[in-house]
């Protein structure tokens, strides 16, 4: 008696499940296994520049780079596609990681960013679907990508796989602090101005101080009597850029300016440092554009806009310390955007400086990790040695 009760409620669970998965509608469309493809690559744009020839016919050249840490899965969307999204998980077994992932995919045809005549353009990857799997390292070794489609019931189809790893993130600078270099400007060629007033206030006078070295250390006296001044005469509107060339790459920078000695109210209000690796000297336009943007040459922002309300005579600004991240630039490129005065088209400014600091190059893909645990990854060559941490480091850097 107890055993056919128990047989009956069997039955019953298991009439129940069928049941539940019949409420679920047909299994979704199944994905060809064929088109599931797993890059390591993430194409994005750099800026290419060689030495003797920095621009092609007025124009950036440009290469695609790969992005560390991260994976792009692709597959092809079936005909008569019947599910709603697709699942995609993966366990990561690293030695301080160890957990489960899931992400998540529409099923609508992908944008990407690729590049189109030398511009970076969004494409749709007609008839795929395209998902990136970010946050991930190298250290994490072979990784099982196990790709579901799911209907807006919630019924799941077949699942297929695919195995990929990532490429090492990119060493990671810090900058110190305490390092800070002023930059010796020669105005005959690393300095420029968009803006010259021709009649008065000369681009050299901007770095005409003076430099003493005392026990070691620096100290520069700015020259506070003369000054440069933008064109005022025939001005155009704001904004107008400064460019100063860099003695050598930097990932870190920041400045300090002080006014003219005069009616103080045309001290730069609003300031947006840029970084670029090459400048030919020339504040050109880029095909089409009314306008001069850094950004058509190759120049990235450097942190945040700057605001400024020094007024008065011979009055002083400081910069925050500004970085770029994991890139270096070469030139400085700081664009005033305004005046104190509203209205005005042009600054006076009697100096400035341009400071770098030192920086220490860290691997991102050691962090957290024991002496003993590394020593283990890199005998697996799952982590760079530290010869090829310094070989970066060196190139990085500059030296």
């Amino acid at each position: 008696m107890k055993k056919n009760i128990v047989l009956a409620l069997a039955m019953l669970s298991l009439a129940f499940s069928c049941k539940e998965q019949k409420d679920l509608g047909p299994a979704p469309t199944s994905i060809d296994k064929t088109t599931l493809s797993a890059s390591p690559e993430y194409v994005v744009r750099s800026i290419l520049y060689t030495k003797d020839n920095p621009w092609t016919n007025g124009k950036p050249c440009y290469k695609l780079v790969e992005k560390g840490g991260t994976v792009v899965l692709r597959w092809a969307i079936p005909k008569n596609c019947n599910y709603e999204r697709v699942e995609v998980t993966y366990k990561i077994n690293d030695v301080l990681v160890k957990e489960d992932r899931m992400r998540a995919a529409s099923s609508f045809d992908s944008e990407y960013v690729d590049l189109d005549q030398d511009k970076e353009v969004k494409k749709l990857d007609k008839g795929y679907t395209r998902l990136v799997i970010d946050n991930l390292k190298a250290r994490y070794g072979k990784i099982t990508f196990f790709v579901t489609p799911i209907s807006r019931s919630g019924a799941r189809g077949e699942t297929i796989s695919i195995v990929s790893e990532a490429k090492p993130l990119g060493l990671r600078p810090e900058l110190k602090t305490d390092s800070r270099v002023r930059e010796d400007i020669d105005p005959k060629t690393e300095l420029w101005a968009d803006s010259q007033e021709e009649s008065e206030g000369p681009l050299k006078d901007l770095v005409d101080g003076t430099k003493k070295v005392v026990d070691g250390k620096e100290i520069w006296t700015p020259n506070t009597s003369t000054y440069f001044h933008m064109n005022w005469k025939s001005p155009t509107p704001f904004p107008h850029y400064i460019v100063v060339k860099l003695d050598k790459p930097a990932v870190g920078v920041s400045f300090d300016y002080i006014g003219r000695d005069h009616g103080g109210n045309l001290n730069p209000k609003t300031v947006q440092v840029w970084g670029s690796t090459s400048f030919n000297g020339k504040f050109e336009k880029a095909d089409g554009s009314d306008k001069f943007n850094p950004a058509d040459f190759g120049a990235k922002t450097i942190g945040p806009e700057q605001v400024f309300a020094a007024e008065g005579k011979l009055a002083k600004g400081s910069s925050d310390l500004l970085a770029m991240g994991d890139e270096q630039a070469s030139y400085i490129w700081i664009e005033f955007k305004d005046c104190i005065k509203d209205g005005e088209k042009f600054l006076a400014l009697s100096n400035l400086n341009v400071y770098t600091y030192e920086v220490k190059w860290t691997d991102p893909e050691r962090e957290g990790l024991t002496k003993a645990q590394i020593d283990q990854l890199v005998a697996k060559k799952l982590l760079r040695t530290q010869a090829e941490i310094d070989e970066l480091e060196k190139k990085l850097s500059g030296k």
